[in-house]
């Protein structure tokens, strides 16, 4: 069951969004809240919920943002596909049409934005503690 964010929270946040399956969707919202987790490194999980913020001790700002960046994050899972989240990113490649440089973020770009605006932008380093 998602901890961060819900499936409302979601819909809310990312205009268009259909949701076929409850329950893969709320999957899709856990994968999303342990890309959240993982910016947080090596940080103590709570017992009760498994994830490494205590959402109930947040204040209304940051456990809004950490919403929101949860749903920022879904949104890129579902533009990207699951399958951009299985697959090793190289720093270059190219073919006979294409050719890419770098690589793309398995974190996406409006996560940072989101924790940023509520002074988690360090969570993003994976050194802060909320």
């Amino acid at each position: 069951m998602p901890t961060y964010a819900q499936k409302q929270d979601c819909l809310d946040y990312t205009a268009g969004l259909t949701v076929d399956n409850d329950a893969d969707f709320d999957k899709l919202i856990e994968r999303a809240e342990d890309d959240i987790d993982s910016l947080l490194g090596d940080h103590p999980l709570d017992e009760a919920t498994g994830r490494k913020l205590i959402f109930g001790d947040l204040t209304f700002g940051k456990a809004r943002a950490v919403t929101r960046a949860v749903c920022a994050q879904v949104e890129y899972r579902i533009e990207m596909g699951e399958a951009f989240f299985v697959r090793g990113q190289v720093d270059e490649s190219s073919g006979p049409d294409f050719s890419r440089k770098g690589k793309l973020p398995y974190i996406g770009p409006k996560v940072a934005r989101e924790l940023g605006g509520a002074g988690l932008s360090r969570i993003t380093t994976g050194r802060a503690r909320a």
